[in-house]
């Protein structure tokens, strides 16, 4: 058996895989069930929470590009851990398999075009709608997901209503039957003379 001691700065600086390997072994060491995520209090300076008004602006400017708005609506369901600074984090993997895409790094491409919005419309180009780190894992501000949920459910609402049509009911049918050829019937079923 051999003891290695390792500080922190070089854990930090390890691959992924290697620090992936570390929690996995403290993890089992502790005897926890699955590796818990050894989530540092993460600073994103530029990580901004959204109002809902932009949030809605957000969506008005991505609505054509259905996996940027997929990914919009995973980081408003709620998945992920809450961190003590009111940021909600979650594994890009979890949000890429339900958004319905094949990679990571396909979300980091639909966040960055979140993010390019969200720098747009503040005019500020350091401001975050999403924050993603180097173990691909990323960061949304929790007020900025309860705004996406609440612009999503006014979406829908509304789509609701335009389709809602009132129903009419009536005993008889709206429209009459009348046979295509051959003689007409009266109600007995006897045929009517031509007149």
């Amino acid at each position: 058996m051999v003891d290695i001691t390792l500080s922190s700065d070089r854990i930090r600086t390890a691959p992924i895989e290697v620090r992936r390997w570390i929690e996995n072994e403290l993890a089992e060491s502790l005897g926890m069930h699955s590796p818990a995520p050894a989530i540092a209090a993460v600073h994103h300076e530029q990580l901004v929470a959204c109002s809902a008004e932009e949030v809605g602006r957000i969506f008005d400017f991505v609505q054509g590009m259905q996996p940027v708005v997929n990914v919009l609506l995973e980081l408003g369901r709620g998945i992920g851990s809450r961190l003590p600074n009111d940021v909600m984090v979650a594994a890009l993997h979890e949000v890429a398999a339900r958004a319905h895409l094949r990679s990571p790094q396909q979300v980091i491409a639909c966040v960055r075009i979140l993010n390019e919005a969200l720098q747009q419309l503040r005019s500020d180009g350091d401001a975050l709608l999403c924050a993603v780190d180097d173990e691909e894992r990323c960061y949304v501000a929790l007020e900025t997901q309860a705004h996406i949920q609440e612009v999503w459910q006014a979406i829908v609402a509304a789509h609701t209503q335009t389709l809602a049509k009132p129903i009419r009911t009536s005993a008889a049918p709206p429209y009459a039957v009348a046979p295509a050829s051959g003689p007409a019937l009266d109600p007995t079923g006897e045929a009517v003379p031509a007149s």
